[in-house]
């Protein structure tokens, strides 16, 4: 029995709104993005201003300088 070759079909690319939107549904829901967002989140926390107390605030307009 002979083998024929099997012709290649050229594989279409997904590519276009649509595709980009699927792709974002199903990365949000996965684990790993998850996990990257959650790592995310907290690294850019960490950069975040924290909350002074009105004296370190009234000491700063004064010209004082905030001890950090």
């Amino acid at each position: 029995m002979e083998q024929r070759p099997i012709a290649s079909v050229p594989r279409r690319t997904l590519n276009g709104a649509f595709h980009d939107y699927v792709r974002g549904v199903f990365a949000g829901q996965s684990v790993r993005e998850h996990a990257v967002r959650t790592r995310r989140t907290r690294w850019l926390n960490g950069f975040a201003q924290h909350p002074s107390s009105s004296a370190a605030q009234r000491w700063e307009n004064e010209g004082g300088t905030s001890p950090k």
